[in-house]
């Protein structure tokens, strides 16, 4: 009988230890907001704007958001709600360890991670600032909110080196910071694989660190190599069919990333269409690969724009890898391969200019061809 009952008892030790685990793990943002002009908010991914994760109600100035845990992995966040005159506003915070008595700063974005995240105090207008309490994560992403960390964009060798002993140094003190190293994947492009290969280890392996390991493992086993031709990917065309991003029997592709919702790359279609006119029957393949997560906002302007060479859309699924293998997540990007897939020339970014650079590049390249 007595050890029957110490069974049991170690039983429900067990399940309160569990259940106090669970509860733990869990991951919970909980807002006691006065006066916010809305009935529901979002929390979105910080990186992605259109990345909605998820929606709650705003009753009794009061919302949360349960996530389940099996589903997190670290991520800023923002949450923004749509006021009554339709306006789309995002919640912003005080960021206590930069403000001074006569220089307030804010945050609107915050590090999602397990546990309870509070959101406090009283929404006047845009300008107003909130209290928020939660994980250890938020204090390098705030502290580190003026210096854009991660970003190495020069190629002044002195200068870089600068920057990237810096950002070691940072890590160093806060080896936990799912901000920095998610900053760090973001400016990957900007990295050597050596200098990627000197910073990572410097991260512990604080429970969530794995999921970007993961994504720097697959980065550097896509890394294209260069002078050989790039992957040949295989994508779906505005008519449902399964196409090839370069043609091997062109003498010249032409590689169009760009997005529906991009408006420098919006500008960028009337040029096009003068480069497709006069090239098409030369030896161009022109291809344009779109980034929209939305295929019906994607189908909309292909419609209104009536682009007549190929349109293609990556799924969601590749688009880290497309990413990774062209080297770039800046749209406009133009890419021109021979028909090998082996490139020749890039440009990023719109400008004006851009469609004479194109036409003499092009014309330049199909005459060597001709030869």
């Amino acid at each position: 009988m007595i050890k029957q009952r110490r069974f049991i008892f170690s039983l429900l030790l067990f399940f309160l230890i569990s259940c106090s685990y669970k509860k733990q793990s869990g991951i919970v943002i909980k807002g006691n907001v006065k006066n916010l002009p809305a009935s529901k908010v979002y929390l979105i991914d910080f990186s992605k704007w259109r990345g909605l994760l998820d929606s709650a109600d705003y009753r009794n100035d009061t919302f949360s958001f349960h996530i389940n845990p099996k589903e997190f992995h670290p991520r800023i966040v923002s949450i923004y709600f749509v006021d009554r005159e339709g306006n789309s506003n995002v919640l912003a915070y005080k960021n206590s360890f930069l403000s001074t008595d006569s220089t307030k700063y804010d945050e609107t974005s915050f590090v999602l991670d397990k546990g309870t995240t509070t959101i406090s105090g009283s929404y006047i207008d845009q300008e107003s600032t909130l209290k928020i309490v939660g994980s250890r994560q938020n204090i390098p992403l705030f502290k580190t909110a003026l210096i854009g960390f991660g970003e190495i964009n020069t190629t002044n060798k002195v200068r870089r080196k600068e920057l990237i002993d810096y950002y070691k140094n940072l890590i160093k003190e806060y080896p936990y910071s799912y901000y920095f190293i998610s900053m760090i994947y973001k400016y990957r492009f900007q990295y050597s694989k050596n200098e990627l290969e000197d910073i990572l280890p410097l991260f512990d392996n604080t429970a969530g660190m794995a999921y970007f390991k993961d994504k720097f493992y697959k980065y550097f086993q896509q890394l294209p190599v260069p002078g050989l031709p790039f992957h040949n990917y295989t994508l779906m065309n505005s008519f449902g069919q399964l196409k090839n991003m370069i043609s091997d029997s062109s003498k010249l592709n032409m590689l169009i990333f760009w997005a529906s919702w991009c408006g420098p790359c919006r500008l960028e279609i009337p040029e096009l269409k003068n480069i497709y006119t006069e090239f098409k029957n030369k030896g161009l393949h022109m291809v344009s690969i779109s980034s929209d997560k939305n295929q019906g906002a994607w189908r909309t302007l292909l419609s209104k724009e009536d682009m007549e060479w190929e349109q293609l859309i990556v799924d969601s699924s590749l688009s880290d890898e497309i990413e990774n293998t062209f080297q770039s997540d800046e749209i406009p990007l133009i890419i021109f391969t021979n028909n090998k897939g082996i490139e020749l020339r890039r440009f990023t970014g719109y400008a004006p200019a851009n469609e004479e650079e194109f036409k003499d590049f092009i014309e330049k390249y199909i005459k060597v061809k001709d030869k």
